[in-house]
């Protein structure tokens, strides 16, 4: 194999395992809402997955490294067909919490494992090689399968002909894309069986050892918040970031549903493009961060995008039209693409060299722990006072956000902003 057909694999391969994910992101929060399920315990599945995430997340790299990435791969990618299949036909609360898990599981399976076997493998065909650019290719194929599931997938409901809107069936309208994004993700698994080839190797110590590595993790992680202000203030804004993401993932599609005057499955297109236009906002404000940071400087910048972040959190609840809310939700995205690589520049430049992994799974797990607060303290809000209420209260979390950035003195300019899809946490 040459280096060139090694990355094409590796290309092709980030585009397919978020594909399916993409297809369904447009009726995440939809399809339980079909089938009677209220915000408050939408909001409580999708906290069962990040709580899964959570916990499987690194445990899960040292079992990828004890029994292949290839292997932990496929059974991540078979994981998650499986969840999104149970999420298809699931029809109450229990039924939904097991397809989360399922799913949460299989990403974290998943998590890092495609990277760390194709960088292996560059570096025995080219010791040396750099990683910059097949990485950045490899996070442009991510964000095109986003956007390109996405798309497909608010089309889907279009062929629904004949099945039930909402109720108890085991199918129903908005159950066709779940179906088409678990067979996506058995296409991903397949298409590691027919492309990644790992040669035998010594193992590490198996799920065992990589438990106590995650002990050893949040440990390490905690020490370092406490003798570093900088990375504590950026576990704090890590934090209001996952609260702020979570709950418009959570929010979006009821609110947008408002304002459609037909039916889901007639409007499904709409939800569709704007999933995938969003993810491209995304990428587009982080590769314009680089820009801003030079004309602003990094601390300003950071500052001025949670403003942004907040303001347009604030203006989604009081959008009059579909097309103003369209267009506010794609601007809030490109505020979270240009703080997305000034966070990484700071945090990265926060950390030393020995202690940088473990400081960003800090900030991951801060993060998820946004989330998990936005899933369920907002959600049941949201239920109980509305979704202009949540959103409010999301709102003052970014500028809190904002506040807290402004103190961050320290910082390098982005020398390479990484376009990072921002996935709802109930995501594949």
């Amino acid at each position: 194999m040459t280096t060139r057909s090694l990355v094409r694999r590796f290309v092709v391969l980030r585009a397919l395992r978020w594909l399916p994910l993409g297809v369904s992101l447009p009726f995440l929060v939809l399809l339980p809402q079909d089938r009677g399920l209220g915000l408050g315990a939408i909001g409580a599945a999708w906290a069962v997955h990040s709580a899964v995430v959570i916990v499987l997340e690194v445990p899960s790299g040292g079992l990828a490294d004890a029994i292949g990435r290839r292997i932990a791969l496929i059974v991540g990618g078979v994981l998650t067909a499986a969840g999104l299949a149970a999420f298809a036909v699931a029809t109450g609360f229990v039924g939904f919490i097991v397809a989360m898990a399922a799913i949460a599981a299989g990403r974290a399976l998943m998590s890092g494992s495609l990277e760390a076997w194709f960088v292996d493998e560059l570096h025995t065909l080219e010791p040396g090689a750099a990683l910059h650019r097949p990485l950045a290719a490899g996070s442009t194929a991510e964000g095109l399968g986003l956007a390109a599931g996405a798309a497909i997938g608010g089309f889907v409901p279009l062929l629904a002909e004949g099945l039930p809107s909402r109720g108890d069936a085991m199918l129903v309208e908005l159950s066709l894309p779940m179906l088409v994004a678990a067979v996506a993700a058995g296409l991903y698994a397949a298409a590691v069986v027919r492309f990644v080839k790992e040669p035998r190797r010594r193992r590490g110590g198996g799920w065992r050892a990589a438990s106590r590595d995650a002990l050893v993790l949040s440990r390490d992680g905690m020490r370092i918040a406490r003798r570093s202000r900088d990375v504590r203030l950026l576990l704090v804004i890590a934090g209001a970031v996952g609260l702020v993401l979570s709950i418009t993932e959570l929010l979006w599609q009821p609110r947008l549903e408002d304002l459609l005057d037909d039916g889901t499955s007639r409007a499904a297109p709409v939800f569709g493009i704007l999933a995938a236009a969003s993810m491209l906002a995304f990428s587009a404000g982080s590769l314009a961060s680089a820009r801003v940071v030079r004309w602003v400087g990094n601390r300003r910048a950071f500052v001025a995008a949670f403003v942004v972040i907040a303001a347009m959190l604030a203006l989604l609840a009081l959008a009059p039209t579909t097309l103003a809310f369209c267009a506010v939700y794609l601007v809030f995205f490109a505020g979270l693409g240009v703080s997305d690589p000034v966070h990484y520049a700071i945090l990265h430049d926060s950390a030393e060299s020995t202690t940088r992994a473990t400081v960003a799974s800090a900030d991951g797990l801060a993060s998820q722990l946004g989330g998990i607060g936005a899933n369920l303290l907002l959600a049941p809000l949201a239920a109980v006072a509305g979704i202009g209420v949540a959103w409010s209260v999301a709102a003052a979390a970014a500028l809190g956000a904002a506040l807290v950035a402004s103190v961050l003195v320290r910082g390098l300019l982005p020398s390479t902003p990484r376009p990072r899809p921002a996935a709802p946490s109930g995501a594949a």
